[in-house]
Protein backbone atom coordinates (compact mmCIF):
# COMPACT_ATOMS: atom_id res chain seq x y z
CA UNK A 1 0.00 0.00 0.00
CA UNK A 2 1.29 3.46 -0.91
CA UNK A 3 1.97 6.31 1.80
CA UNK A 4 -0.22 9.61 0.73
CA UNK A 5 2.38 12.67 0.63
CA UNK A 6 -0.42 14.97 1.63
CA UNK A 7 -2.44 13.27 4.14
CA UNK A 8 -6.15 14.20 3.84
CA UNK A 9 -6.14 14.63 7.76
CA UNK A 10 -3.54 15.52 10.34
CA UNK A 11 -6.32 14.73 13.29
CA UNK A 12 -5.54 10.54 13.31
CA UNK A 13 -8.54 9.31 12.84
CA UNK A 14 -10.92 9.74 10.00
CA UNK A 15 -14.34 7.20 8.93
CA UNK A 16 -15.13 6.28 5.57
CA UNK A 17 -18.50 4.45 4.70
CA UNK A 18 -18.96 3.15 1.50
CA UNK A 19 -21.28 1.31 -0.37
CA UNK A 20 -22.06 -1.95 -2.06
CA UNK A 21 -20.18 -0.94 -4.94
CA UNK A 22 -17.31 0.20 -3.49
CA UNK A 23 -18.17 3.73 -3.73
CA UNK A 24 -17.58 6.61 -0.95
CA UNK A 25 -20.90 7.72 0.29
CA UNK A 26 -19.48 9.99 3.35
CA UNK A 27 -16.54 10.32 5.69
CA UNK A 28 -16.52 11.54 9.18
CA UNK A 29 -13.61 14.08 10.01
CA UNK A 30 -12.05 15.20 13.53
CA UNK A 31 -12.65 18.68 12.09
CA UNK A 32 -16.43 17.15 11.32
CA UNK A 33 -17.15 15.73 14.75
CA UNK A 34 -16.25 19.01 16.21
CA UNK A 35 -18.49 21.24 13.93
CA UNK A 36 -21.54 18.69 14.77
CA UNK A 37 -20.87 19.16 18.41
CA UNK A 38 -20.63 23.08 18.39
CA UNK A 39 -23.98 22.84 16.37
CA UNK A 40 -25.99 20.38 18.89
CA UNK A 41 -24.75 22.92 21.84
CA UNK A 42 -25.85 25.86 19.55
CA UNK A 43 -28.57 24.35 18.91
CA UNK A 44 -29.16 23.68 22.82
CA UNK A 45 -28.74 26.89 23.36
CA UNK A 46 -31.49 28.51 20.87
CA UNK A 47 -33.81 25.85 22.57
CA UNK A 48 -32.98 27.01 25.85
CA UNK A 49 -33.51 31.01 25.34
CA UNK A 50 -36.53 30.52 23.31
CA UNK A 51 -38.25 28.04 25.96
CA UNK A 52 -37.38 31.00 28.43
CA UNK A 53 -38.71 33.35 26.34
CA UNK A 54 -41.83 31.85 25.86
CA UNK A 55 -42.24 30.96 29.13
CA UNK A 56 -41.57 34.87 30.44
CA UNK A 57 -44.77 36.08 28.00
CA UNK A 58 -48.30 35.71 29.93
CA UNK A 59 -51.23 35.36 27.54
CA UNK A 60 -54.01 37.33 28.90
CA UNK A 61 -56.97 35.22 29.87
CA UNK A 62 -60.31 35.66 28.09
CA UNK A 63 -63.28 36.30 29.85
CA UNK A 64 -66.75 34.01 28.87
CA UNK A 65 -68.73 37.22 28.10
CA UNK A 66 -72.21 35.96 29.63
CA UNK A 67 -74.65 36.17 26.22
CA UNK A 68 -78.25 36.53 25.91
CA UNK A 69 -80.58 34.14 23.70
CA UNK A 70 -80.72 35.93 20.28
CA UNK A 71 -84.74 35.52 20.59
CA UNK A 72 -86.93 36.38 23.45
CA UNK A 73 -89.70 34.45 23.29
CA UNK A 74 -92.84 34.63 25.65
Amino acid sequence: MQRLKNPVSSEGWSIQVYGGDRRLLFSLDASHAWLLGVGIGVGFAIALVSLSHHRSTSVPTVQPVPQAAPLQLD
